[in-house]
């Protein structure tokens, strides 16, 4: 008949999607649109949108192991570690949360080596003039005693059963020992000492 005819065209364009996920896995495997993986790397799933588009989903998955360290550790005393203050020798764990967040076991193997002792165990009597002053000691046997006399120079002994004092001969004056240090060469301990011992000079009564 000649007539206009208008049509009329509603378009709606959808786009695809895609999606992205990052997961860390401690051990084990991870389960992700119905595939458990096992190793880390990125993966994909394809699937279509209720428009009828296509969708895109990816995994970026890390699979990390728990950790496991262990060190060798020797210590004077005692070992403070983790929190703890250790006193005796032998071997500890921690468990602990690793940067991944999956667990983390720290051990030691801990030799504590006592600190050497040293002690002047003489009875502080005088001696004459002229006379010979002796110090007896007492400490960790093959331990280092270093000490002084009368504030002198400083000197070292030996600390056996055999060597176990120290004689000063023809005093004229008050003889004072200073202990000033001990240590223990096979441990490596070694301590501050601050003991001294006086042994003055006596008179001889005459008739």
């Amino acid at each position: 008949v000649g007539c206009d005819s208008t049509e009329v065209l509603q378009l709606t364009v959808f786009n695809s999607t895609s999606s992205t996920i990052n997961v860390t896995q401690c051990g084990g495997s991870y389960f992700w649109n119905g595939v458990n993986y096992n190793q880390s790397g990125l993966f994909s799933f394809s699937t279509t949108t209720a428009s009828g588009c296509d969708s895109v989903a990816y995994l970026n998955l890390t699979i990390a192991q728990p950790t496991f360290s262990s060190s060798q550790v020797t210590a004077c005393g005692s070992y403070s570690w983790n929190g703890t203050n250790y006193t005796q020798s032998g071997s500890y764990s921690k468990l602990l949360t690793n940067y991944l967040g999956c667990d983390s076991t720290a051990q030691i193997d801990l030799t504590i080596n006592p600190f050497p002792t040293a002690a002047i165990i003489n009875s502080n009597t005088a001696v004459c003039s002229g006379g010979t002053a002796v110090f007896y000691l007492t400490g960790t046997d093959s331990s280092t005693l270093t000490y002084n006399i009368n504030g002198g120079i400083t000197n070292t002994l030996l600390l056996s059963p055999e060597s176990a004092f120290i004689k000063i001969s023809n005093v004229q004056s008050a003889q004072t020992l200073n202990l000033i240090a001990v240590t223990n060469s096979t441990s490596g301990c070694s301590v501050n000492l601050n003991n001294s011992s006086t042994i003055s000079i006596g008179t001889v009564s005459g008739n």
